[in-house]
């Protein structure tokens, strides 16, 4: 069986939205029973995009990486960030390095800096960072060295293959990735320990960001007298559809808080952002060859000081939020050896759901309130609703003479999902491209 999600916009680019059909802007899915002896998948139906992989290229790298340093004699960022620069668009790279203080604000003057690498390829950093040692007088940090890693942002692309795909056919396979890649997104827990940190959206630079499931409206009477007050908040009040939210395609997707120091953001890049002096922020629309789906993961220290900068490790303390966040980077040097590809396990986790039959169906139709869930939220929000639905159904058999007796059936931190094998793959082999680039990374 096929079923459709339509694609959801709300300031898509006219002239992209004008060349492609409206028949034609929606997501098929293969709907098909599952093969599974395991009881927690048994018997239900399997929800798979149908979409071909070969149409896009995958790739990874450094979006930007941040290091902090201690100057001897006191200096003002300005004029650092300036000669640096200079240095590296002589040099054929660009000139874009930010420089600020520990709080990471513009305009500041003394002897703590952080800077970020925008772009950041081995060659463009060890020249940057040979740039400062030779230009200014460097403490020795805690760390042993005078440059520590502070942040980084990696990036994972899905390029629509123009060289396979008609103009008109490489927009909307780039829409339907984007929508994809957050409507399959698995959440780990570790990116989630506060309200702030829940998945949401954010249309366009000023608009309000809208969480992806919300409480608003209450759940179901049978929820509310099992799970009591329970029931009004997270997984319970998933069981109501109005809960759930559907991005756009042109939205961005957050799950972490910006003030966390793990994030994960996804988005339809159709522009490139930047910051300039200032905190005036800019953008500049991308050709359409460069345009691309985009998933990136920021790890970063935040809440720093001058002191703790001085003394600091770098990402490795870090090590107790994420072990699978490669905790050794504290150098540079340590970038050498940087597993990226561990990533992909924590954070690059993408999961097709499973639901069941339609009831008096004969296996073929999705349950409809659980696909008209998917439609909207996604997996993220179909294992909330399912996993609710499980807590009803054990509390209610728990008060029965027979649920007393024997174990009561779990449901496991992936739910009813299973593994996306196919993307999992394409995103893996970029993830260890990265690793091998910067493998040849000659240290300053």
């Amino acid at each position: 069986m096929r079923l459709s999600v339509p694609l959801a916009f709300k300031f898509p680019d006219p002239d992209e939205i004008r060349c492609v059909p409206q028949h034609t802007r929606k997501i098929d899915y293969v709907v098909r029973p599952i093969a599974s002896q395991q009881p927690i998948t048994r018997g239900r139906l399997l929800l798979q995009p149908d979409l071909d992989l070969a149409d896009y290229t995958v790739t990874a790298v450094l979006d930007w990486l941040e290091v902090g340093f201690v100057t001897e004699g006191r200096h003002q960022a300005q004029n650092i960030a300036t000669k640096l620069n200079d240095h590296l668009a002589a040099a054929g790279h660009r000139g874009d390095c930010q420089l600020r203080g520990v709080e990471r604000k513009w305009g500041h003057v003394g002897h703590c800096f952080l800077l970020r690498i925008n772009d950041a390829t081995p060659a463009k950093v060890a020249l940057a960072c040979r740039h400062l040692a030779a230009h200014y007088q460097l403490r020795v940090l805690g760390c042993g060295a005078p440059l520590v890693v502070t942040g980084v942002e990696v990036a994972v692309d899905l390029y629509p293959d123009h060289a396979r795909l008609e103009p008109e056919e490489a927009t909307l396979a780039r829409w339907r990735m984007s929508d994809i890649l957050s409507r399959h997104i698995r959440v780990h827990p570790r990116l989630v320990t506060t309200d702030d940190d829940l998945p949401r959206f954010k249309d366009e630079e000023g608009s309000p960001v809208r969480k992806l499931v919300i409480t608003s409206q209450p759940p179901p009477v049978r929820a509310q007298r099992l799970l009591g007050p329970a029931a009004f908040k997270l997984p319970g009040a998933a069981l109501t559809l109005g809960n759930h939210r559907q991005p756009t395609v042109d939205s961005t997707f957050y799950v972490g808080a910006e003030a966390s120091p793990l994030m994960l953001r996804l988005q339809d890049k159709t522009a490139d952002s930047h910051e300039r002096r200032h905190g005036q922020k800019g953008r500049t629309p991308l050709p359409a060859e460069r345009r691309r789906s985009r998933i990136e993961v920021r790890a970063m220290l935040t809440d720093l000081t001058e002191e703790r900068l001085a003394a600091c490790r770098g990402l490795a303390e870090l090590g107790h939020a994420d072990p699978q966040w490669a905790c050794k980077i504290t150098t540079l040097s340590d970038l050498q050896s940087a597993n990226f590809e561990a990533l992909r396990r924590g954070f690059f986790d993408f999961v097709l759901p499973t639901v069941p039959a339609s009831d008096g169906d004969e296996g073929n139709a999705p349950d409809k309130a659980q696909w008209n869930v998917f439609a909207r939220s996604g997996a993220y929000g179909l294992d909330l609703y399912q996993s609710a639905q499980h807590q009803v159904a054990l509390v209610e058999r728990l008060r029965t003479p027979e649920g007393c007796k024997g174990r009561s059936p779990r449901l496991g931190s992936k739910g009813h999902n299973r593994a996306y094998f196919e993307l999992h793959e394409r995103v893996r082999k970029a993830l260890d491209r990265l690793s091998r680039q910067w493998r040849r990374f000659e240290v300053p």
